[in-house]
């Protein structure tokens, strides 16, 4: 498992990686494998709504807030991506 970057490891300005939050997961799932565990959080979260993949805030590569701070993207967000966000380098390919 990767830890997260440091400080002193990110580039200044890069926000640091979102983490999960995973508690009492040995608890729920006792005699299961820890990455067997920890999938099966997130599953569950997924399906209840609980754990959230997309939270603002989102930032698009011009600086501007395409999700606000606190918000959850929902399926017209989703199928309407077409920004890179903040530190992605290059432009989208053309659809024409």
């Amino acid at each position: 498992m990767r830890r997260a970057a440091a400080a002193d490891d990110r580039e200044a300005g890069t926000p640091p990686a979102p983490r999960l939050a995973l508690t009492n997961v040995s608890k729920r799932y006792p005699g299961v494998q820890a990455n067997d565990r920890i999938s099966l959080t997130v599953r569950a979260g997924l399906e209840s709504g609980s754990c959230a993949i997309w939270k603002g805030p989102i930032v698009d590569q011009d600086g501007k807030t395409v999700l606000p701070a606190e918000e959850t993207a929902d399926d017209k967000f989703l199928h309407g991506i077409d920004f890179y966000v903040s530190g992605v380098q290059g432009k989208l390919p053309s659809s024409k």
